[in-house]
């Protein structure tokens, strides 16, 4: 254990440890040679009282050499307290009558690590701009900026003494100049932390603010170019009122996030900002509110209409359709098709807009063709045909969704491509044969199936309840995000096939092919 002595600073006793006492007095006695001000010298030893009682050091403690080593750091060393005419003796100058900044991380106003303040000082500007001009390019960067700011924070020195301060601030070290910094920072001292806690809080919701008008902005941008690119401005006029209200609402929304953003880095909430906030605040609800109400309104108006539009026929199909085996599918992508199986008389049921071209049912060699003519103009999102007929043994849907019903049969076959669907409700098939191609999709959640037998290509997916047994075949080379997806409740047997070779009944996956079975999330190649 080192021996302790007492000492006095600022006219304040002291525990202090032998080794610190004497590295102290050597200090203060360093600066008395650098300059012959009491005055400063005083100051100098109310600052180290007031560095002591940041380090929770009081009179009953004991300063340690680390606490004298600390101190010093932070004063600088005593070249930096030194007249003017003494600096003219030395070789290397420590004091400048010219302003020459120099680039320093700025501690005293820092949020994070001082960078942003350090470079404030450096061109001249306000801080409130660079850091504003910081989150906005960090946000279109994608982060990159935030890699830089951690570099700077590393390679670039924090201001620390009283002489890099003021060069960081362009100001010249000399004796006036480094008292009065001394002076600031005493009496600043207990403010400083208030000040940080408040710039923390308020930094943190000007981030949370431009965070908002960024994302408001690029949804506006998003929701524009669809309206303005991909949709038929005749579809959305009778939504125009609402729409114009929506991107008011955007808008406002930006401008409120922008005035919250630039009043917490500034630190200014005045009577007028907040006035402004609660202005806009107001608009905005009422903007948005409107546009809900009006869309929902007019929503309500444009459905009834469409109702009202509808029109239901029922017609008998041809005889021959009684001996149809295989149904092909070519109706637009909006359009749902069912088929029931029913011994009775065949026939198509469909639901369209009255001025509507009506699906055409062909039969052919046991080949059953539905086609309809894609209208745009007339066809709707809710047009529907149901077509009840005897049991199938194949059906191929090269475009359209089609929704099959049988009580119990043994054998079907499916052939689903170009972005279509089949799904099976209510069914019961012994062996399911399915081709997928382009995006097709397959459902038989709802059915029971026994033996579910897939040929997969490209990026396509099937739907599958609990089977007894699962064949699979699926490309062993693919284009990127070509993969296949099976989703099966349970697989009954232990193994299943895979390109020929038996796997375990348990999830998968390959670089082509993933198979996720019931509540198992452990994949493997």
């Amino acid at each position: 254990m080192k021996d302790i002595t007492r000492i006095h600073i600022a006219k304040v006793p002291y525990s202090i440890e032998i080794p610190a006492k004497k590295e102290l007095e050597s200090y203060i006695e360093a600066l008395k040679t650098y300059t012959t001000d009491d005055e400063l010298l005083q100051d100098i030893e109310i600052r180290i009282t007031e560095l002591l009682l940041e380090r929770e050091i009081k009179q009953e403690q004991v300063i340690t050499f680390d606490d004298v080593a600390a101190i010093r750091k932070q004063l600088g060393e005593p070249k930096e307290f030194m007249t003017d005419e003494a600096a003219e003796d030395l070789s290397t100058e420590a004091l400048t009558q010219e302003g020459i900044r120099k680039l320093y991380r700025d501690p005293d106003v820092a949020i994070i690590g001082g960078v942003l303040a350090g470079i404030a000082n450096y061109i001249r500007v306000d801080v409130l701009w660079v850091r504003v001009a910081f989150i906005v390019l960090m946000f279109v960067s994608g982060g990159f900026f935030a890699v830089l700011y951690a570099v700077a924070w590393a390679i670039v020195p924090p201001a620390r003494t009283a002489a890099e301060k003021l060069q960081m601030l362009g100001k010249p070290v000399t004796l006036a100049s480094i008292r009065e910094l001394n002076e600031s920072d005493i009496s600043g001292n207990g403010e400083r932390h208030m000040a940080i806690t408040k710039r923390i809080a308020t930094s943190i919701l000007g981030l949370s603010a431009v965070g908002i008008a960024v994302s408001a902005i690029a949804m506006l941008v998003v929701v524009a170019a669809q309206l303005l690119l991909g949709q038929d401005l005749g579809e959305i006029e009778p939504y125009t009122v609402p729409i114009v209200l929506m991107f008011i609402s955007g808008v406002l929304l930006v401008a409120l996030s922008l005035l919250v953003a630039v009043a917490s880095f500034a630190q200014k909430f005045s009577k007028r900002i907040w006035i402004s906030a609660l202005i806009i605040t107001v608009l905005g609800i009422t903007t948005f509110t409107s546009a809900i109400t009006i869309g929902t309104v007019q929503e309500s108006i444009e459905h009834e209409a469409r109702q009202r539009n509808m029109l239901t026929t029922t017609t008998s199909l041809p005889e021959s359709f009684t001996s149809a085996t295989k149904l092909i599918v070519n109706t637009p992508e909006h359009t749902s098709l069912t088929y029931v199986v029913d011994n009775s008389a065949p026939k198509i049921e469909q639901r369209l807009v009255k001025h509507a071209p009506r699906a055409t049912v062909a039969v052919e060699n046991g080949v059953a063709t539905v086609l309809l003519k894609n209208d745009p103009k007339h066809l709707e999102g809710d047009t529907s045909i149901t077509i009840t007929g005897p049991a199938l043994k194949g059906i191929t849907v090269k475009h359209g969704y089609v929704t099959y019903e049988s009580a119990s049969q043994e054998q079907l076959a499916v052939d689903v491509s170009n972005g279509s669907s089949v799904s099976l409700n209510d069914s019961r098939v012994d062996t399911l044969q399915a081709t997928l191609n382009k995006n097709a999709y397959l459902d038989t959640e709802s059915s029971s199936v026994f033996q579910a037998e897939l040929i997969l290509n490209g990026n396509v997916s099937a739907n599958l309840a609990t089977i007894k047994s699962l064949l699979v075949k699926s490309q062993e080379a693919c284009a990127t995000n070509q993969i296949a997806t099976v989703s099966v409740r349970n697989i009954q047997s232990a193994t299943f096939d895979y390109n020929g070779s038996q796997a375990g009944s348990r999830s998968m996956q390959t670089s082509c092919f993933e198979l996720t079975v019931g509540d198992d999330d452990e994949l493997s190649d």
